[in-house]
């Protein structure tokens, strides 16, 4: 007797169709909304209109040219970066270098790296409290943790240490979890000591901006705009009040460096004079692509290559006494390469 094998007979076209009719009423597609749009074709928000936007709003905000002011001063650029190096049976061990970058009337003159450096983060309880990071304690968290800490850590001083000069900081003057009130007291030092301490953000998430940063691309020489109202009116049409806690004493700008820049998001303490800041800076520091290159060799100079790796392997192994056992990627074990 043949064996037989008791299959359910299903309609699989009509499962098909059930799932696409649940899909569209939970998802709509809208995309007769796409007819005749501008789209940049990518798999990730790393692209941005080489030429702006065709729908601009030029007739909506007030742009103002940036002229370079004839005062010499000097202008510090602040970066760090952190990697994941390995892993214990309860915690994780990172790695970071930070660099100082110094440019003075027009020339960069110097840089200096700090690092790098080991910090082992245990899983436990205490530990995530002591480290102020979120009760996950995932690597990712940590890892900014680490590099909101250490950058606090740099601004801090060279408030302190100079006068008269400009600090400048990768990414918004925003107070993070993983602080107390460092940010406010190194603003308070720049106030007393005559510094001007400058957030630079290379994109924003905030989509409503596209048209104002493609009115400042079409411009032909460096201007900038400010936008706080518009992202705190934003903010608040989100109910996200933690947010607006955080942008209250600051001045928020889109901002065009350089004639053939990029447009970034510029912050400041609304205390500061916009157009005397960017012009001190535009002065002071030279520019790739709009971006300053005090914080362009910062950044470099903190990236980590492959011999920093091997050598902070080589370091823990021979100093520090571990044990190196070998490991697999679980999700390739179970799934196969092409996971």
């Amino acid at each position: 007797m043949k064996t037989q094998l008791n299959l359910p007979i299903l309609d699989m076209d009509a499962i098909i169709n059930d799932i696409k009719g649940s899909i569209d009423s939970t998802i709509p597609s809208r995309l007769d909304e796409l007819n005749g749009k501008q789209v940049i074709f990518c798999n990730d928000r790393s692209l941005i209109p080489i030429h702006g936007w065709d729908q601009d709003a030029t007739d909506e905000i007030i742009i103002k040219r940036i002229e370079p002011l004839s005062i010499d001063t000097c202008v510090v650029g602040i970066d760090s970066s952190c990697i994941l190096v390995g892993e214990t049976v309860d915690g994780f061990i990172y790695s970071a270098k930070c660099c100082i970058a110094l440019a003075y009337s027009g020339k960069m003159v110097t840089h200096a790296k700090i690092g790098p450096m080991l910090f082992y983060i245990k899983s436990d309880y205490d530990t995530i409290n002591s480290y102020n990071t979120q009760a996950n304690n995932s690597v990712e968290e940590s890892k900014r943790m680490i590099r909101v800490r250490l950058e606090r850590v740099l601004q801090y001083k060279i408030s302190r240490l100079l006068s008269n000069s400009i600090i400048l900081v990768d990414g918004a003057l925003r107070a993070s979890d993983h602080e107390s009130c460092m940010l406010t007291n190194i603003i308070d030092i720049c106030n007393t000591n005559g510094n001007v301490l400058i957030g630079l953000s290379k994109s924003t998430s905030f989509k409503p901006l596209s048209r104002i940063a493609s009115s400042l691309t079409k411009q032909m020489y460096p201007c900038y705009t400010d936008v706080t109202d518009i992202i705190k009116g934003f903010i608040n049409n989100c109910n996200s009040n933690d947010n607006s806690k955080d942008l209250k004493d600051v001045s928020i700008l889109l901002a065009k460096l350089n004639s053939n820049g990029l447009v970034i998001r510029v912050d400041m303490p609304s205390t500061y004079d916009a157009s005397y800041a960017l012009g001190v800076l535009a002065k002071n520091d030279t520019f790739h692509n709009g971006y300053p290159d005090t914080l362009r060799i910062a950044h470099h100079t903190s990236v980590f290559t492959s011999t920093d790796v091997l050598c902070l392997k080589g370091f823990m192994k021979s100093r520090l006494g571990v044990k190196e056992v070998d490991g697999d990627n679980a999700r390739r074990l179970l799934i196969g390469k092409a996971c």
